[in-house]
Protein backbone atom coordinates (compact mmCIF):
# COMPACT_ATOMS: atom_id res chain seq x y z
CA UNK A 1 0.00 0.00 0.00
CA UNK A 2 1.39 3.57 -1.09
CA UNK A 3 1.22 6.37 1.27
CA UNK A 4 0.66 10.19 0.41
CA UNK A 5 -1.00 13.07 2.13
CA UNK A 6 -3.94 14.67 0.73
CA UNK A 7 -5.88 17.97 2.22
CA UNK A 8 -3.37 17.71 5.34
CA UNK A 9 -4.16 14.08 5.79
CA UNK A 10 -2.59 10.74 5.49
CA UNK A 11 -3.73 8.30 2.95
CA UNK A 12 -3.58 5.17 1.38
CA UNK A 13 -3.29 4.89 -3.04
CA UNK A 14 -5.44 2.76 -4.30
CA UNK A 15 -4.80 2.56 -8.09
CA UNK A 16 -5.16 0.38 -11.27
CA UNK A 17 -3.85 1.70 -14.72
CA UNK A 18 -7.30 3.50 -15.37
CA UNK A 19 -8.17 5.56 -11.92
CA UNK A 20 -6.03 6.50 -8.79
CA UNK A 21 -8.36 7.00 -5.30
CA UNK A 22 -7.25 8.17 -1.94
CA UNK A 23 -8.32 6.64 1.35
CA UNK A 24 -7.43 8.54 4.39
CA UNK A 25 -6.29 6.85 7.36
CA UNK A 26 -7.44 9.37 9.73
CA UNK A 27 -11.00 9.42 9.98
CA UNK A 28 -13.54 7.85 8.12
CA UNK A 29 -13.66 5.55 6.63
CA UNK A 30 -13.60 7.68 3.52
CA UNK A 31 -12.83 7.92 0.20
CA UNK A 32 -11.64 11.35 -0.58
CA UNK A 33 -10.37 11.56 -4.27
CA UNK A 34 -11.31 9.58 -7.30
CA UNK A 35 -9.37 10.51 -10.43
CA UNK A 36 -8.81 9.07 -13.80
CA UNK A 37 -4.99 9.26 -14.26
CA UNK A 38 -4.36 12.63 -15.30
CA UNK A 39 -7.68 14.48 -14.26
CA UNK A 40 -8.80 15.95 -11.19
CA UNK A 41 -11.01 14.41 -8.90
CA UNK A 42 -14.72 15.02 -9.04
CA UNK A 43 -14.98 15.09 -5.12
CA UNK A 44 -15.43 18.17 -3.38
CA UNK A 45 -12.49 19.06 -0.99
CA UNK A 46 -14.11 20.42 2.04
CA UNK A 47 -10.55 19.97 4.78
CA UNK A 48 -11.73 22.65 7.04
CA UNK A 49 -15.62 22.92 7.00
CA UNK A 50 -16.94 21.98 9.95
CA UNK A 51 -20.70 22.24 11.16
CA UNK A 52 -21.22 22.59 15.37
CA UNK A 53 -23.63 21.39 17.07
CA UNK A 54 -25.08 22.44 20.34
CA UNK A 55 -24.36 20.12 22.93
CA UNK A 56 -22.62 17.56 20.48
CA UNK A 57 -18.96 17.06 19.08
CA UNK A 58 -18.59 19.27 15.97
CA UNK A 59 -18.60 17.48 13.03
CA UNK A 60 -15.75 17.55 10.37
CA UNK A 61 -17.12 17.25 6.54
CA UNK A 62 -14.01 16.69 4.84
CA UNK A 63 -16.12 15.69 1.83
CA UNK A 64 -15.26 12.96 -1.04
CA UNK A 65 -17.55 9.74 -0.20
CA UNK A 66 -18.66 8.29 3.03
CA UNK A 67 -20.57 5.54 5.06
CA UNK A 68 -23.83 7.50 7.34
CA UNK A 69 -26.43 5.64 8.69
CA UNK A 70 -30.59 6.00 8.22
CA UNK A 71 -32.59 6.81 9.24
CA UNK A 72 -31.33 10.23 9.60
CA UNK A 73 -31.19 11.29 13.49
CA UNK A 74 -28.60 14.10 14.15
CA UNK A 75 -27.52 11.88 17.27
CA UNK A 76 -26.59 8.95 15.17
CA UNK A 77 -26.11 9.90 12.04
CA UNK A 78 -24.07 12.51 12.49
CA UNK A 79 -21.64 10.94 15.02
CA UNK A 80 -18.13 12.58 13.69
CA UNK A 81 -16.03 9.79 12.37
CA UNK A 82 -12.86 11.92 13.38
CA UNK A 83 -10.84 8.88 14.63
CA UNK A 84 -8.00 6.28 12.33
CA UNK A 85 -9.42 3.59 10.39
CA UNK A 86 -7.94 0.66 10.06
CA UNK A 87 -6.81 -0.53 6.26
CA UNK A 88 -6.22 -3.88 5.34
CA UNK A 89 -5.08 -4.53 1.63
CA UNK A 90 -7.26 -7.29 -0.01
CA UNK A 91 -6.47 -8.27 -3.63
CA UNK A 92 -7.40 -5.32 -6.18
CA UNK A 93 -8.44 -3.28 -3.10
CA UNK A 94 -9.05 -2.57 0.58
CA UNK A 95 -11.10 -3.15 3.68
CA UNK A 96 -11.49 0.10 5.47
CA UNK A 97 -12.86 -0.24 8.82
CA UNK A 98 -13.59 2.50 11.63
CA UNK A 99 -13.67 1.34 15.38
CA UNK A 100 -16.93 0.40 17.23
CA UNK A 101 -19.11 4.40 17.61
CA UNK A 102 -19.12 4.00 21.20
CA UNK A 103 -22.58 6.09 21.53
CA UNK A 104 -24.43 3.68 18.85
CA UNK A 105 -22.46 0.21 19.09
CA UNK A 106 -21.98 0.13 14.95
CA UNK A 107 -19.13 -0.28 13.06
CA UNK A 108 -19.05 0.80 9.43
CA UNK A 109 -16.67 -0.54 6.66
CA UNK A 110 -15.92 -0.02 3.30
CA UNK A 111 -14.43 -3.19 0.70
CA UNK A 112 -13.00 -0.97 -1.82
CA UNK A 113 -12.24 -3.17 -5.29
CA UNK A 114 -10.72 -2.24 -8.83
CA UNK A 115 -11.95 -5.65 -10.42
CA UNK A 116 -9.40 -4.71 -13.08
CA UNK A 117 -7.83 -2.32 -15.53
CA UNK A 118 -11.15 -0.29 -16.03
CA UNK A 119 -12.35 2.82 -15.01
CA UNK A 120 -15.00 0.78 -12.79
CA UNK A 121 -14.94 0.66 -9.02
CA UNK A 122 -17.42 -1.80 -6.82
CA UNK A 123 -17.46 -0.29 -3.07
CA UNK A 124 -19.25 -3.08 -0.97
CA UNK A 125 -21.02 -1.04 2.29
CA UNK A 126 -21.02 -2.50 5.57
CA UNK A 127 -22.69 -1.70 9.33
CA UNK A 128 -22.66 -4.30 11.87
CA UNK A 129 -24.29 -3.70 15.15
CA UNK A 130 -20.99 -4.56 17.75
CA UNK A 131 -23.53 -3.43 20.65
CA UNK A 132 -25.59 -5.24 23.30
CA UNK A 133 -29.40 -3.41 22.29
CA UNK A 134 -31.06 -4.01 18.73
CA UNK A 135 -30.70 -0.98 16.32
CA UNK A 136 -32.64 -0.12 13.84
CA UNK A 137 -30.73 1.34 10.96
CA UNK A 138 -29.62 1.10 6.67
CA UNK A 139 -26.31 1.96 5.20
CA UNK A 140 -26.62 5.42 3.43
CA UNK A 141 -23.97 5.94 0.95
CA UNK A 142 -22.66 9.65 0.17
CA UNK A 143 -20.45 11.26 -2.26
CA UNK A 144 -20.16 15.14 -2.31
CA UNK A 145 -19.21 16.19 -5.59
CA UNK A 146 -17.61 20.24 -6.84
CA UNK A 147 -20.33 22.56 -7.85
CA UNK A 148 -20.79 23.28 -11.38
CA UNK A 149 -21.31 20.02 -12.48
CA UNK A 150 -24.28 17.98 -14.04
CA UNK A 151 -25.66 14.68 -13.01
CA UNK A 152 -27.70 12.84 -15.48
CA UNK A 153 -29.81 9.92 -13.91
CA UNK A 154 -30.78 7.69 -16.22
CA UNK A 155 -34.97 6.42 -15.12
CA UNK A 156 -36.08 2.77 -15.90
CA UNK A 157 -38.60 3.01 -18.41
CA UNK A 158 -39.66 -0.33 -19.13
CA UNK A 159 -42.31 -2.12 -18.00
CA UNK A 160 -42.32 -3.78 -14.21
CA UNK A 161 -45.76 -6.18 -14.88
CA UNK A 162 -46.62 -8.05 -18.48
CA UNK A 163 -49.27 -5.12 -18.55
CA UNK A 164 -47.40 -2.41 -17.67
CA UNK A 165 -49.93 -0.77 -15.13
CA UNK A 166 -47.06 -1.49 -11.87
CA UNK A 167 -44.78 1.60 -10.88
CA UNK A 168 -41.28 0.74 -12.40
CA UNK A 169 -39.33 3.22 -10.32
CA UNK A 170 -39.63 5.24 -6.98
CA UNK A 171 -38.75 9.26 -5.58
CA UNK A 172 -38.06 9.91 -2.12
CA UNK A 173 -38.24 13.78 -1.09
CA UNK A 174 -37.22 15.06 1.74
CA UNK A 175 -39.46 18.17 3.33
CA UNK A 176 -36.77 20.64 2.50
CA UNK A 177 -36.40 19.31 -1.15
CA UNK A 178 -37.58 22.08 -3.63
CA UNK A 179 -39.28 19.87 -6.38
CA UNK A 180 -39.27 23.47 -8.34
CA UNK A 181 -35.55 23.95 -8.20
CA UNK A 182 -34.32 25.55 -11.51
CA UNK A 183 -31.27 23.45 -10.93
CA UNK A 184 -33.54 19.97 -11.64
CA UNK A 185 -35.00 19.05 -15.32
CA UNK A 186 -37.49 16.46 -14.79
CA UNK A 187 -37.94 14.21 -18.03
CA UNK A 188 -38.91 10.11 -18.53
CA UNK A 189 -35.50 9.12 -19.12
CA UNK A 190 -33.26 11.24 -17.53
CA UNK A 191 -33.78 13.30 -14.82
CA UNK A 192 -30.59 16.49 -14.67
CA UNK A 193 -29.01 18.04 -11.95
CA UNK A 194 -27.39 20.97 -12.99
Amino acid sequence: MNSTRFLGLECVELANDSLRMLVTQLVGPRVLALQLHGKASPFAELPTLTIDRPALDPWHCYGGHRLWQAPEVPSSTYLPDDRPVAIEALSNGLLVTQPVEPKTGVQKSLRIQLPDQSAAVIIDHQLNNRGTAPVTLAPWAITQFKTGGLAILPQYTGKADPAGLQPNRSLVLWPYTDINSPHVQWGNRFVRVN
